[in-house]
């Protein structure tokens, strides 16, 4: 019997159906409840919201004898909040998240080898720092950036790793590329990742070191790129990002702090300046029992950041109930 598999747009392999044959379906739905309030206001929070969010995966993996494994991923996200419902909201009415979607993210076929391993499809950037903001659960708000490159979907990815470096680049059809490293290894008691990547636009790398169930990371991010929009030009973007991290088995416990500086040129006024953006964050999951979740965080936002309603800094809060299958 022939399966046909599709990945992106232009993609696909034939595989026999074999006894090593595997598929697997798997995902997660999470309940958000969400609260925002102004840092000199009122004990009252302003607004309040809830949404519900998930995420479906699938997976086929075929292998041989000869050690050549291939097979496809695919991930369909889903997002529901009431939009504007009268009542919602303390003050006007006006919902946090609104909206619904199903959308189709990653998406691809693989083939792995002692050579490495080839995607093709929507893979994902290659060369993601992977050690961007330590905290379990982030509150509303998070920028979550952590990397700069506008790969389109339909691209060739191809890892490989030796003696505990782990590189990895990717390219699509408009001739965008990616490239990236990471090295792991034990040193005395650490747990030392050191990550990189580069790309057409800029740049970004991280530390992480681990002693037992805790664990410190900083990540750092740039781009040169030059973005017009409403007369102004985004000459370059910095953004630095570190965490903590303290793993006890059915409870984790996160706080960090995120910092993204613009800086703009205005061509009315031929003038220079930045806009500077900084969010501080804690977040405890608490695993009820196997696949079932509790998860709860705050983040002080500045006036900038998303979801911010006025000119002061903003108090954030999330709230969560997750089931993993």
């Amino acid at each position: 019997m022939k399966t046909l598999l599709y990945a992106g747009l232009a993609a696909s392999l034939f595989v026999s159906v074999a006894s090593s044959q595997e598929l697997l379906v798997s995902g997660f739905l999470e309940f958000e409840t969400y609260g925002l309030q102004d840092v000199d206001a009122d004990s009252a929070i302003p607004e309040v919201d809830a949404a519900l969010d998930g995420r479906l995966n699938l997976d086929y993996g075929n292998g041989t004898k000869a050690g050549l494994s291939y097979g496809m991923h695919m991930e369909l996200d889903f997002f529901q909040s009431d939009d504007d419902v009268d009542g919602e909201n303390v003050l006007d009415n006006a919902d946090l998240v609104a909206g619904d979607s199903v959308e189709f993210n990653d998406g691809y076929v693989y083939i792995n080898s002692s050579l490495g391993d080839v995607s093709l499809g929507d893979t994902g950037t290659a060369g993601r720092a992977a050690n961007q903001l330590r905290v379990p659960m982030l509150p509303l708000g998070a920028l979550e950036v952590d990397d700069y490159s506008d790969l389109e979907l339909e691209q060739a990815f191809y890892a490989n790793s030796y003696s505990g470096l782990a590189l990895e680049a990717s390219v699509d059809d408009d001739a965008n590329w990616s490239a990236g490293a990471e090295y792991s290894a034990p040193m005395g008691p650490w747990d030392v990742r050191v990550g990189g990547s580069i790309n057409e636009d800029g740049g970004a790398g991280s530390v992480s070191l681990g002693l037992g169930d805790l664990t410190a990371g900083v990540h750092m991010a740039g781009t040169s790129a030059n973005v017009a929009a409403a007369g102004v030009i985004n000459t370059a973007t910095t953004y630095v990002s570190m965490g903590v991290d303290y793993d006890l088995g059915v409870l984790k416990l996160g706080v960090g702090g995120e910092s993204q500086v613009s800086y703009l040129y205005t061509l009315a006024t031929a003038t220079k300046s930045k806009d500077t953006i900084n969010n501080f964050f804690a977040g405890a999951v608490y695993e009820m029992v196997d696949g079932l979740e509790l998860g709860m965080g705050v983040g002080v936002l500045d006036a900038d950041s998303a979801f911010a309603t006025g000119g002061a800094d903003t108090v954030s809060g999330k709230a969560s109930v997750t089931v993993h299958f």
